[in-house]
């Protein structure tokens, strides 16, 4: 089946309008029907005093998430159908930079991190970190959405963090995650099956460039990028992985905090994915060990986006296989030994032919629009999945707003089960 690259949607035609917690933010309804249309959003207000990149989106793609596409309509049962929904980031993370702004087919919302108005919203986004403050559960109203986000796997919660979430019983009303089951989901890169509207979203040029251009770029073998270096346990198994991939014979570029005198590129910096782009593989290692759904930009940017075909070690097969393009990468746990694995990709390394079979899923992409701006900065436009997912819901009127998570820890810890993601000494015995 052809597959679509979405990333990013267009942005609303309206002017960027700043707010404090002295000005009114509640508009005149455009409209006070039952019923909206794609204008809906033609007033989208975002106001950002810290500022996040909430880190690329991507979608399972079996996973069929709802986006509403122009012409379609949205019903609610809101009695203040048509003013903008208010939503409230609690704890912006330092590490993130400002988004961008709200597509229109997210629907008519306001965004802030203005805690002063908390009673005024109709969400709340929580951060799963720096959680000594948060907002009191005694002034939250009925219809108010406590909506936790975390993008980090299950096991660097737990061991590198210590996170406690049992202090969260019956606290939070939704999730946002990387993870497919959870009501907002907010992965690293959005990739579906082109079962819809095409029009709803930008391919990404170095994506839609001619797969002959792709392949003409090939100076070296494999290149990696690390940063993590030994903070948890499946980042020090991946380099024990990587060592013996080079005892094997691998001709292994290393980059990156790691490694004292190389080149350590700025992870979003276009000049770096420039640089990948030249090698025909990339080890796209986790820092975690089959963690259910958990694929980052190490797969996604460094690899895919970049013209370097990942080779996979950290999510499971199946994980890989439901959310990725048909033989786009490769699997080391497809391999019984790393001798076989190097003597594969020393293969391909001398045979074009059968390299250039793991570009063959570009040529059935949607070659329409390209973005205008830079590659780069089109794959960032996807950042706000999640919350277009949570503004769509809170236009709807489909929420469950007096549903509470009764314990997030079995919800985030114990659903992992029975994979090896929450155990600390499961990761020897995955490759020798």
């Amino acid at each position: 089946m052809a597959l679509v690259i979405l990333i990013g949607l267009s942005q609303h035609d309206g002017a960027l309008r700043h707010f404090t917690a002295s000005q009114t933010l509640r508009t005149i309804p455009p409209y006070t029907e039952g019923k909206f249309t794609k204008p809906l959003v033609g007033n989208v207000k975002i106001n950002f005093q810290e500022y996040a990149i909430f880190s690329a989106p991507v979608v399972n793609a079996e996973y069929k998430h709802r986006i509403f596409t122009e012409g379609e309509t949205i019903t609610t049962n809101s009695e203040e159908a048509g003013r903008p929904r208010l939503i409230l980031i609690w704890n912006t993370p330092a590490s993130v930079q400002s988004p961008f702004p709200m597509p229109e087919k997210c629907g008519l919302c306001d965004i802030t991190t203005n805690r002063t108005l908390a009673t005024e919203s109709d969400a709340i986004v929580i951060h799963y970190r720096n959680t000594n403050i948060l907002p009191d559960p005694k002034t939250r109203r009925s219809d108010q959405l406590y909506v936790w986000l975390c993008r980090e796997s299950p096991w660097t919660t737990k061991h590198k963090y210590k996170l406690d979430l049992t202090k969260f019983d019956n606290y939070f009303n939704s999730t946002m995650t990387y993870k497919t089951s959870s009501e907002f989901s907010h992965p690293y890169v959005e990739i579906l099956h082109r079962e819809t509207n095409s029009k709803a979203g930008y391919n990404v040029p170095m994506l839609v460039q001619d797969v002959n251009e792709v392949l003409l770029r090939k100076k070296y073998l494999v290149a990696w990028v690390v940063s993590n270096c030994v903070d948890t346990a499946g980042a020090r198994r991946r380099f024990k992985l990587a060592q013996n991939l080079i005892n094997a014979g691998l001709q292994l570029h290393r980059f990156g905090r790691c490694f004292p005198g190389s080149y350590s590129p700025e992870s979003r910096n276009p000049q770096m994915f420039e640089m990948l782009s030249q090698y025909k593989f990339y080890l796209a290692f986790e820092n975690t060990y089959h963690c259910k759904e958990y694929v980052t930009e190490k797969f996604w940017k460094n690899g895919i986006y970049s013209g370097a075909v990942p080779i996979v070690w950290g999510p499971s097969k199946e994980t890989i296989r439901r959310i990725a393009p048909p033989n786009s990468y490769i699997h080391v746990e497809d391999f019984q030994s790393l001798d076989g694995l190097v003597k594969y990709i020393n293969y391909l390394d001398h045979n074009d032919t059968a390299y250039a079979e793991y570009f063959k899923w570009r040529r059935g992409m949607n070659h329409g629009q390209t973005n205008s701006d830079p590659s780069l900065k089109a794959l960032e436009k996807s950042q706000m999945y999640g919350y277009c997912s949570l503004c769509n819901a809170l236009n709807s009127g489909r929420l469950r707003r007096s549903s509470y998570i009764p314990s997030l820890d079995t919800l985030w810890y114990e659903n992992e089960k029975p994979t090896q993601c929450n155990k600390r000494t499961t990761l020897e015995s995955s490759l020798q």
